[in-house]
């Protein structure tokens, strides 16, 4: 049974020692904090997607000592669940160290925090509430004229071309895993935490290909989430960054270069 972030960390290590006996001990040697102090703006479908894909947004937190906040799209289809939702989704963040951003627009959201960065779904993630999330944070984009970066996320399906994989550490793992404790009814239902890892080795198997290429060698490379990195001028994507590889000992403030 896991009830803190000990008893995450035990069983996500116990999880993870085979693989690490055969192919060697993955990097986890956190990098020099570079504090940025941006606001980044996470935009999630349901609450429990903070987490699902918040390896980026931990990084930029504990290494750039970036400020998170959450956009909630919605608290799920069920209406009897939403206030239960709503008092999950706090519990998480403040196991995250993240801030929720309740009763406004999204547009309202980005015009007062001025984010430098915005993450939200790709626009084919397989999911209606993912797909509508990506929709309206591309309109807010361009009502308010956004000037940045948007940083795209998968879970439904896969991104067609993602172009930055960011490698998460074994303790970034586990912190998501215990926020993700925090969503009771969902993981009742489905339980993303226990599978939260295994997805991040699945990213790896594909990211390494895909960012690194067919002949690099990716062993030491164990968790990993895929995005698609953006540069947005005055609402409108301007261009694509070039395929960048994030690992956990190269600060995540490198984004910005």
């Amino acid at each position: 049974m896991l009830n803190n972030l000990g008893d995450v960390k035990n069983y996500l290590s116990a999880t993870l020692a085979p693989y690490i006996r055969e192919t060697g001990p993955a990097l986890n040697n956190r990098p020099v904090i570079t504090p940025l102090n941006h606001n980044v703006l996470l935009v999630s479908p349901h609450p429990d997607d903070e987490c699902i894909n918040g390896g980026l947004a931990l990084r930029l937190q504990r290494e750039a000592a970036c400020t998170i906040y959450n956009f909630p799209f919605t608290f799920g289809s069920n209406i009897v669940r939403q206030v239960e939702r709503k008092r999950e989704l706090e519990s998480a963040t403040q196991r995250l160290g993240f801030k929720n951003v309740f009763d406004r627009t999204l547009t309202e959201t980005m015009e007062e925090l001025s984010p430098t960065i915005i993450l939200c779904p790709h626009e084919k993630d397989g999911h209606a509430t993912h797909i509508a999330a990506a929709k309206k944070t591309r309109e807010a984009l361009q009502a308010v004229k956004f000037d940045g970066l948007l940083v795209t996320c998968e879970f439904w399906q896969a991104d067609e071309a993602p172009n930055l994989l960011v490698e998460i550490s074994e303790e970034d793992c586990a912190t998501l895993m215990y926020a993700l404790l925090s969503h009771a009814g969902e993981i009742q239902r489905n339980p993303y935490h226990l599978r939260l890892p295994f997805w991040m080795m699945e990213n790896t198997r594909r990211g390494s290909e895909l960012i690194l290429g067919t002949t690099a060698a990716s062993s030491s490379i164990l968790l990993s989430t895929l995005y698609s990195i953006a540069r947005i001028e005055r609402g409108q994507q301007r261009s694509i960054e070039k395929k960048l590889f994030l690992p956990v000992d190269q600060n995540i403030g490198l984004l910005f270069q």
